[in-house]
């Protein structure tokens, strides 16, 4: 395993929290909007089933990856940065920049949009879903950088 050593600035990881809770928010509006015209316990219905979704995709990810390794694939970028994000570095300067922070956002904040749906569609406040979201994935990507840059290059050269 390599240490990859790519540095992700304040700004860069804004960008990243900021992709997070747009989606979220997004995906929200459209569960408000959708239980609008739909009973309570059919939104409750959709929502489980979203859930159920994902859940089952995350869950199939080790198998449908190792499948990909076998055929050459031709997912889009998303996909790509999804299962590495260290390629979210498209220049090779070890800095992720603003677009690249943008890319990465994207591709970390897909699964925010059935969250928001979701968090719409049982009619939770979705701007303290939203900033919530925005707000956990600053601190953790911030988190995690600072430790991964302190504590493992030192344990792993």
């Amino acid at each position: 395993m390599v240490l990859q050593k790519i540095r992700i600035s304040f700004l860069s990881n804004f960008i990243i929290a900021l992709m997070g809770f747009m989606l979220t928010f997004v995906g929200g509006i459209f569960g408000n909007w959708i239980s609008l015209w739909l009973p309570a316990f059919i939104c409750n219905v959709i929502g489980m089933i979203v859930l159920v979704i994902i859940g089952v995709w995350v869950l199939c990810q080790p198998l449908l990856s190792k499948k990909s390794e076998k055929m050459p694939s031709s997912s889009s970028m998303l996909i790509h940065i999804l299962q590495s994000p260290e390629d979210a570095d498209l220049d090779g300067s070890k800095t992720v920049g603003i677009t690249e922070s943008i890319i990465l956002g994207l591709a970390l904040s897909i699964n925010n949009l059935a969250g928001g749906f979701d968090a719409g569609i049982i009619h939770l406040n979705i701007w303290v879903i939203s900033s919530i979201s925005g707000l956990f994935s600053y601190v953790c990507v911030g988190l995690f950088a600072f430790l991964g840059a302190k504590f493992a290059a030192q344990r792993l050269g």
